[in-house]
């Protein structure tokens, strides 16, 4: 996954994925909403076949990379309990 940094000053970040679909950032985005300090977060995306959809964060009391940090790794953890629940079923 290719990633690359639009704009990055200290409580804000936009970050565009390239050839990355919405349902992921959608993941992402729902859960920067779940990190204390995150006063925005959404995607954009201009044209759904001509650009690259976009990350948007802004955060008070914390970094917005921090933010973001923190996001992914809420989403490892809760992708890790998954597996662990898939595999006691999927035997």
């Amino acid at each position: 996954m290719e990633i690359k940094i639009l704009k990055e000053e200290e409580n804000t970040l936009l970050i565009e994925f390239v050839n990355e679909s919405e349902t992921f950032l959608n993941l992402l985005r729902e859960e920067l909403w779940n990190v204390k300090g995150v006063i925005e977060a959404a995607y954009i995306r201009e044209h759904p076949e001509l650009s690259n959809p976009k990350l948007w964060i802004k955060t008070e009391n914390i970094s917005a990379r921090e933010a973001l940090k923190n996001a992914i790794n809420n989403l490892i953890e809760r992708f890790e309990k998954l597996r662990e629940g898939a595999r006691k079923i999927i035997k």
